[in-house]
C-alpha cells in the first residue's frame, strides 16, 4: 500500500480538531469582549444612578449618616443587583462552558480559571462602580449635595 498523508499522529489530530479549536478560541475572544462590555456598562449605569441619588446622599449626611453608612447603603443595593444577574448568568455560563470543553477537549482547569475570573472582574467592576461615584458625592458638602441636579 502507498502512503498518504505520512505525517505524525500530532499533526493529524491538530489537522482534524483545528476548526473546533478555532471555534473555541473565537469564543473565548467573544467572551473577554463581552466582559469588557459587560464592566462599562455596569458601570455607566451605576455611576449616572448615584449620580442622580446625589440629592439623596445629601439629605442623608444633613440628618448625620456617617460616609461609611452611605457607602453600606449603596454597596448593599449594588450586592443585590450583582447577585440577581451573576447567579443566573455563572450557572448558564457553567453549563455552556462544561459542554464546549467537552466538545474542543480542553482541560477544566481553564473552565475553572475562567468560571472565577469573570464573576471576580465583575464584581470588583460593581465595587469600583459604586464606591467611585459614591466617594465624589461625599466629597461634596451636604448643602451643596442638596442643590445638586
Amino acid at each position: 500500500m502507498p502512503a498518504y498523508y505520512p505525517d505524525t499522529y500530532e499533526k493529524r489530530v491538530s489537522y482534524m480538531t483545528g476548526g473546533i479549536l478555532f471555534i473555541a478560541q473565537a469564543f473565548m475572544l467573544f467572551g473577554l469582549v463581552a466582559l469588557l462590555l459587560a464592566g462599562s456598562g455596569i458601570y455607566g449605569v451605576m455611576s449616572n444612578t448615584i449620580t442622580q441619588r446625589t440629592n439623596e446622599i445629601g439629605v442623608k449626611r444633613a440628618l448625620g449618616a456617617t460616609d461609611r453608612q452611605v457607602y453600606m447603603d449603596f454597596f448593599r443595593s449594588a450586592r443585590g443587583q450583582l447577585l440577581l444577574g451573576a447567579l443566573p448568568g455563572a450557572v448558564i455560563g457553567g453549563v455552556l462552558g462544561l459542554r464546549l470543553a467537552a466538545v474542543t477537549d480542553t482541560g477544566y482547569l481553564a473552565l475553572v480559571l475562567m468560571m472565577t475570573i469573570g464573576p471576580v472582574l465583575i464584581m470588583l467592576t460593581v465595587f469600583l462602580a459604586t464606591w467611585l461615584p459614591v466617594r465624589r458625592a461625599l466629597e461634596l458638602e451636604p448643602s451643596v449635595a442638596l442643590h445638586h441636579e
